[in-house]
């Protein structure tokens, strides 16, 4: 998961020695790298982070499907009931 997910995050965007070389600076100024949006850094990001949080989501989907859902009683709890039901504190 950890493999994959730093995969996803520097699909579109790229590592910092991407970007510093000339193809890279020319690339954040023009965005000629996708033509229809532009591969400019804001559109990088942003789909990046698409890719991430599909990863992620599918990831948890996977878990909760994994294991059927634990249901348990509530502890005792001191703090249950309300001032207003009980008339003990009106004396």
């Amino acid at each position: 998961m950890n493999v994959l997910v730093n995969q996803a995050f520097f699909t579109h965007s790229g590592t910092f020695f991407e970007d510093s070389s000339i193809a890279g600076q020319l690339n954040l100024i023009l965005g000629f790298r996708s033509f229809p949006m532009g591969s400019f850094p804001e559109n990088n990001v942003a789909s990046d982070a698409l890719l991430v949080n599909a990863i992620v989501v599918d990831y948890f989907r996977q878990l909760k499907e994994k294991d059927p859902t634990i249901r348990t009683y509530d502890l005792p709890n001191p703090f249950d009931t309300s001032l207003k039901e009980g008339l003990d504190y009106r004396r």
